[in-house]
C-alpha cells in the first residue's frame, strides 16, 4: 500500500499557513514601534519568503477540459488543482458513506480495525527481513483485514463521534461495486504511465491518520467527500526522519510522526471535495481526515523504477554466493563475496555524482549516513543480531590488502559498474534514495541471510 497513507493514510493534508518564528515576531514589533517603513517592508517580503518555503501548498486554478498529467508529471514539488476535469465526475455528486453502502454486497472486507487512529506503518510480509531474528510488525495490535457488514458503513464512519475503535478502508473500487468506476474518469490521469499504474479508494474517519511514508510513484490524488489534511516534506529531508531499511517489511515508511516535527518545517494543505493533489515521487506525506473522507488516488510508475529493476537485474562480477553466519570464521568471507559488498563503496562511489543538501557526498560518507539512517536503530533495539567482531576486522583487513582488485575481477567490475552509474545518473528523481536501496541489495546478495546483510552494511561504514 506504501503509498498515499501513513500518517497520511488514505492522505491528508492541511494548507495552513506557517506563522512567523517568535524571534520575527519580537523583531517585527521593535520595527514598528520604531516605524521604519523600509525595514518593515522588508520583514514583511522575509516573513511571505518564509511562509512559502515551508508552508504553502500551491493551488492553481484549472479548467475541466484542461489535460493534466503531463504538467503535473513534469513537477517536481506538490500542488493542488481545483475546477479540473475530476469536478465533472458523478462520484463528487453521489459517493457518501450510505450510497456507498447500497452495493449489493453484504460486507466489506480487507478494512484495518484499530483501538487508535494511527493506522501504520505499514507492513510488507514479503520483503526479505519479514520474521527474521526480532523483526516484527512495529504496530501488531491492529487489524489489517477486519471485515464490516455495508448496512454499518454510514454508520461506523459518521461524522462526531467519540469512538472506541476506529476503521479505514484501502482497496479497489470493485470491493465494493464494479459499478462505480463508471463514476469516475481516469483515462487522464492514468495516461502518463498506463500500464504501470494502479487506482486506489480510500475510506477514512475522521481524526483517522495514515503515517508518515513515500511512495517512488507519481500520486494524484483525488479528494471526493470530507476534508483531509496532508502534511509534506521533500525528498531531501528523508536523511532526517529515520526510515526503515529497504529490506524492511516497513520499508519507505517514517518512524516518527511528521505531526510531530518542528513548527514551520512542514508543508500543509487541506483538501475539499473536488480538489486534486498531486505528489511527485519520495514526497513525505502524513495524512488526516478532519472528517469522514472518501478519496481516490492513481499512482502511477516512472521510469526510474524500470531502471533500478534494470540494476538489480545485473550479474555482479566475480559473485559466487557465500553465505556468512555468526558461527562463519573470517575465512568463510571469500574476496568474491567480499567484492559484491565493496563494489558499491569503492567502484561506484567514484563514478556517482551525488549533490545531498549541496554537499559532494563520498561513498563512504553515503554508506555511513546509510547505516546511521536505517539500520542503527535495529542494532540498538537488538532487532538484528549483533555483528560478529570479527567480520568487520576481517573485511577491514582484506580491504587493506585488496585495494586493488585482481586485473580480470577489476575490468568486469568497472564495465559493471559504470553501467550501474550510468543508469543512477540518468535518474530523475532522488537518487542518493536508489544509491542506498542499491547498497541493501548488494549487502544481502554478499550476505546470504537478509538479517547479516545490516552486519555488511555496518562494516563498511566503518
Amino acid at each position: 500500500m506504501k503509498k498515499a497513507t501513513k500518517r497520511r493514510p488514505a492522505s491528508s493534508r492541511s494548507a495552513e499557513a506557517t506563522q512567523p518564528t517568535s524571534e520575527g515576531n519580537v523583531m517585527g514589533r521593535r520595527l514598528a514601534f520604531a516605524i521604519w517603513p523600509t525595514a518593515l517592508l522588508a520583514l514583511l517580503a522575509a516573513w511571505t519568503w518564509q511562509k512559502q518555503q515551508a508552508g504553502d501548498v500551491p493551488v492553481l486554478q484549472w479548467a475541466p477540459d484542461k489535460p493534466l498529467a503531463a504538467f503535473l508529471g513534469a513537477r517536481t514539488r506538490p500542488v493542488v488543482l481545483r475546477n479540473s476535469l475530476v469536478t465533472s465526475w458523478p462520484a463528487l455528486a453521489r459517493w457518501d458513506f450510505a450510497y456507498l453502502a447500497k452495493s449489493s454486497r453484504k460486507s466489506l472486507q480487507g478494512l484495518f480495525h484499530h483501538t487508535g487512529p494511527v493506522f501504520g506503518p505499514f507492513y510488507d510480509e514479503k520483503r526479505p527481513l519479514h520474521g527474521r531474528h526480532r523483526i516484527r510488525r512495529p504496530d501488531a495490535s491492529y487489524e489489517t483485514n477486519a471485515t464490516l457488514p455495508l448496512a454499518r458503513l454510514a454508520v461506523t464512519f459518521a461524522p462526531g463521534n467519540e469512538p472506541s475503535e476506529y476503521w479505514a478502508f484501502s482497496g479497489s473500487l470493485r470491493d465494493i461495486d464494479k459499478a462505480l468506476e463508471k463514476e469516475v474518469d481516469l483515462r487522464e490521469l492514468l495516461s502518463l504511465y498506463p500500464q504501470h499504474s494502479s487506482v486506489n479508494l480510500w475510506l477514512s474517519m475522521e481524526g483517522g491518520v495514515t503515517p508518515c511514508h513515500f511512495d517512488g510513484f507519481h500520486n494524484m490524488y483525488v479528494q471526493i467527500a470530507g476534508v483531509k489534511r496532508f502534511l509534506l516534506l521533500p525528498p531531501d529531508s528523508h536523511a532526517s526522519r529515520e526510515f526503515y531499511p529497504f529490506l524492511h517489511p516497513s520499508y519507505a515508511q517514517c518512524r516518527n510522526r511528521l505531526a510531530d516535527s518542528p513548527s514551520g518545517h512542514v508543508m500543509e494543505v487541506t483538501l475539499q471535495p473536488g480538489d486534486l493533489l498531486y505528489l511527485p515521487p519520495f514526497w513525505l506525506h502524513e495524512a488526516v481526515g478532519l472528517s469522514p473522507s472518501i478519496s481516490l488516488n492513481v499512482w502511477t510508475g516512472i521510469n526510474d523504477s524500470q531502471r533500478m529493476e534494470r540494476i538489480l537485474g545485473m550479474q555482479i562480477p566475480g559473485f559466487r554466493g557465500g553465505s556468512p553466519s555468526a558461527t562463519s570464521p573470517a575465512g568463510a568471507l571469500s574476496p568474491e563475496t567480499l567484492s559484491v559488498s565493496m563494489a558499491a563503496r569503492f567502484q561506484l562511489g567514484s563514478l556517482l555524482v551525488l549533490d545531498v543538501a549541496k554537499k559532494l557526498y563520498n561513498s563512504t560518507a553515503l554508506v555511513v549516513s546509510l547505516f546511521h539512517s536505517r539500520f542503527q536503530f535495529l542494532k540498538d533495539s537488538e532487532a538484528l543480531p549483533p555483528c560478529p567482531r570479527h567480520l568487520c576486522s576481517s573485511v577491514a583487513a582484506w580491504l587493506r590488502r585488496n585495494e586493488a582488485a585482481p586485473p580480470a575481477l577489476a575490468a568486469a567490475g568497472g564495465a559493471y559498474a559504470q553501467r550501474v552509474a550510468e543508469e543512477l545518473q540518468a535518474m530523475q528523481t532522488e537518487n542518493s534514495i536508489w544509491f542506498f536501496n542499491f547498497i541493501e541489495a548488494v549487502a544481502l546478495q554478499a550476505a546470504g541471510a537478509p538479517e547479516h546483510a545490516g552486519w555488511m552494511v555496518e562494516c563498511l561504514a566503518l
